[in-house]
């Protein structure tokens, strides 16, 4: 049993927990024989909480008040972390930076013909990597907190209300949960906020032959400035 940092970087995005993962089922964990400090402070702890994700059982969340700037350290001995037949067997020590929110941007995506059931609307890369998506109904979605890029948008439709998205079942002649891909893609900027309307009966193909997936954009001119707020966690949508 191994943990490791699932915060896709050393940059931990505002008003974010600070996420470690397992490879292995988490059934229990002891942070009270953790450490955390801001790097450099040899001397003091910063108060911290962590729990098991509600919604991921192979990740846990670490809450703390991080000061946009600052560097932290937080130190997992071994055996901190339990799965119903292991221990993480090596001590580990995490090194990051609390991000500042005038690096990130913001989507509103206002749908059209949007599913009367729950879906799953996604921001993912070239390489089909979920990297943001909310479990919502409705047809307006809006992301707070996103890194600037440039982003596939996919809508998963969970028709029948389980919180999954259920694959064809051709033994048995079931076909898959409804699905859509934006025929564009979404590019998010720092400190901007984009709207973006999508008619889901809109037949229009995204051409993935013409996808630069740049890291930084500048912002355009209809864009407008915003207050960011929290994101929620997520669901994960495929069995």
């Amino acid at each position: 049993m191994d943990v490791n940092s699932d915060n896709n970087g050393e940059l931990l995005a505002p008003k974010s927990d600070f996420k470690i993962s397992s490879n292995y089922y988490i059934d229990k964990i002891s942070p009270d024989k953790w450490t955390f400090r801001v790097a450099g402070d040899s001397l003091n702890t910063v108060p911290f909480t962590a729990k098991i994700s509600e919604t991921n059982p192979y990740q846990i969340l670490v809450k703390a008040d991080f000061i946009a700037g600052k560097k932290y350290q937080l130190t997992v001995p071994k055996e901190t972390v339990s799965s119903f037949y292991a221990k993480n067997y090596q001590s580990k020590r995490f090194d990051f930076t609390a991000d500042k929110i005038e690096n990130y941007g913001s989507l509103t995506f206002i749908l059209k013909n949007a599913p009367t059931t729950s879906y799953w609307l996604q921001l993912v890369d070239s390489s089909d990597k979920v990297l943001y998506q909310k479990y919502t109904k409705g047809s307006e979605v809006k992301f707070d907190i996103l890194k600037p890029a440039e982003y596939i948008v996919k809508i998963l439709v969970d028709n029948n209300e389980n919180k999954f998205w259920d694959e064809a079942d051709f033994q048995n002649n079931i076909f898959a949960e409804d699905s859509y891909i934006f025929y564009q893609t979404a590019v998010v900027r720092p400190l901007w906020e984009s709207n973006v309307e999508w008619d889901l009966n809109d037949t229009r193909v995204l051409d993935t032959s013409k996808l630069s997936f740049p890291k930084n954009t500048e912002p355009p001119k209809d864009a407008k400035k915003m207050d960011l707020k929290s994101n929620d966690a997520l669901l994960t949508p495929t069995r």
